[in-house]
């Protein structure tokens, strides 16, 4: 049974539309362009794609609220990528993948999102969902020249204080939400580790941990209703009853679109306790945990970083306060330089560090501790490194990560590991960094950081899924599929994944027998070119036989 509140929640969404939004850009554009195009039938939009049937349907039956258009070689640049596909060289995205589209679907309003949907299921047209793009699997690239449906323009949100409920459509990120839950005295129980981009709909579907995750557990703890596009163009209110809602989470965009989450929000917390620990050696983590659970301490996240990771840090914190405290002395702003002087005096202290464990608590009644850590200047120094991994990325100038769930009993013997292997073969120390997720778990990321552009530091992707095979055989499981992890997926098999996956491939048999959504990608196999199905099934025996 579907709540009152959920049901108002969603009908908000059903009525909100982009059609302000997009007559402004139209008469933006008109505007910049008016000397350039004497009448209305030369601007870009007029004649995007005049003989193609297919495209010419669309417009008539969307409202001017949505945007069709062709994409020009600039926006393909966009479009065709993602964060982790952009690494890949060209030769080999076009070895393993046919990375083309027919042209953008932009809907401005879930009506003409359900239209296109309905639309695409009696036609048995092919389409690849995009949110933002910033999931590095190459799960929002279009394959075979399918249509791009693009959700970010479904942005609709609405904040119940009373309830303490967020009501998010499909086009939704994380960065205007903190904002906007912030001004009003709110925050997400959970967070992305990305901090300017992500939405919240697709982090829904492809991951759900992150910040927040050790005390409030994963965002399907948090989510009070999902509101799913179905295949066929239906709409289905998911509720934590449904057997369904289990499933929508990790799905990857394979059984529907996720056009609206309800999830609850916290009232902003002024307490921010932070603390440091570090540790000689890796093992000591999990003994740590295990202790702060006998303790009853309950930290709302806890982030591991390696000694490579903190020696990157520390450089690029050093480098980046230089910059700053000549800056000030050049203004001769006495209180800026003794800001700088003294940040610069707190990460000295990063070069004594090992294995470092930052806890943050979001409220008094989580902690009491009465134990030797390192210096609060230094706790609050890394604290502010949760959203910042991608900093790093200037020393390659590229960064290759690999995200895997790991347990946490074994984090020591992978990341044992892949030091001796990767970083002895390659001379380039790898960095790590971990969320920990729960008791038993942590989310980590593994980075290598190269410059692509050479010819050995494109070699160098060859050990992403190394790295990736690596942790598989310590029992754990990639975050994510895509395109890029599709080799892994016999892996996840193995380490006890075998039933949800079988589970989510019979309703996508059930509710998309024609797969037309997001094909290539996941449990998706149509339009895999024989390159692509070889790379998943071949690249497993290689990277086991290596890890072994």
């Amino acid at each position: 049974m579907v709540s009152s509140n959920v049901q108002t929640a969603f009908d908000f969404l059903k009525s909100a539309s982009s059609q302000k939004r997009v007559t402004e850009q139209k008469r933006a554009v008109e505007l910049l362009l008016e000397k350039h195009a004497p009448s209305s039938s030369d601007l870009p939009w007029a004649n995007s794609s005049p003989n193609d049937p297919l495209f010419q349907n669309l417009q008539k039956l969307l409202s001017d609220s949505s945007m069709l258009f062709i994409l020009n070689p600039v926006q393909q640049e966009v479009y065709h990528a993602d964060s982790g596909t952009a690494f890949v060289p060209g030769a080999l995205k076009k070895l393993l993948l046919t990375l083309k589209s027919r042209f953008v679907v932009r809907p401005g309003n879930l009506d003409d999102l359900q239209k296109f949907v309905r639309f695409a299921f009696e036609k048995k047209i092919r389409y690849s969902i995009r949110g933002a793009g910033t999931w590095p699997f190459g799960g929002a690239i279009p394959m075979n020249d399918e249509i791009i449906l693009d959700l970010s323009y479904l942005d609709f949100y609405q904040l119940d204080a009373h309830r303490r409920t967020l009501t998010v459509g499909a086009g939704v990120i994380f960065a205007d939400m903190r904002k906007h839950l912030r001004d009003r005295g709110f925050a997400l129980k959970q967070d992305i580790t990305n901090p300017n981009s992500g939405t919240i709909c697709g982090w829904v579907v492809t991951g759900g941990y992150g910040i927040g995750a050790y005390k409030y557990g994963h965002v399907r703890q948090t989510v009070k209703a999902l509101l799913l596009l179905q295949p066929d163009g239906e709409w289905k209110t998911v509720t934590p009853e449904d057997p369904l809602f289990e499933k929508v989470f990790g799905s990857e965009g394979q059984i529907g679109i996720l056009a609206g989450v309800v999830l609850n929000v916290l009232p902003l917390s002024y307490v921010s306790k932070l603390y440091a620990f570090s540790f000689e050696e890796a093992e000591s983590i999990e003994k740590f945990v295990d202790l702060l659970n006998e303790w009853n301490l309950t930290p709302a996240s806890m982030i591991y970083f390696d000694p490579y990771y903190l020696k990157t840090t520390h450089e690029i914190e050093q480098e980046k306060l230089n910059r700053e405290l000549q800056e000030a002395v050049e203004s001769a702003d006495p209180l800026r330089i003794a800001r700088n002087r003294q940040d610069l005096d707190t990460i000295k202290h990063y070069q004594g560090l090992q294995h470092v464990l930052v806890l943050e608590f979001d409220s008094k009644k989580d902690y009491h501790f009465s134990y030797r850590r390192t210096t609060t200047e230094i706790a609050h120094k890394l604290w502010e490194h949760r959203y910042q991994p991608v900093e790093m990325k200037p020393k390659g100038p590229s960064m290759l990560v690999s995200e895997t769930i790991l347990p946490l009993s074994k984090l020591a013997e992978y990341s044992q590991f892949v030091q001796s292997s990767v970083s002895a073969w390659t001379g380039n120390p790898v960095k790590t960094e971990g969320h920990i997720l729960n008791a038993k778990e942590i989310l980590v990321q593994t980075i290598i950081l190269a410059d692509i552009q050479t010819v050995r530091h494109k070699l160098y992707l060859g050990l992403v899924p190394f790295i990736t095979q690596t942790a598989l055989f310590f029992g754990g499981r990639p975050y994510g599929i895509g395109i890029w992890n599709l080799p892994f997926m016999k892996g996840m098999l193995q380490n006890g994944h075998a039933e949800p996956l079988k589970a989510l491939q019979q309703i996508k048999r059930e509710t998309d027998p024609d797969n037309l959504l997001n094909q290539c990608k996941y449990i998706n196999p149509a339009g895999r070119k024989f390159t692509l199905r070889l790379y998943k099934g071949v690249t497993p025996l290689f990277m086991e036989k290596g890890v072994q």
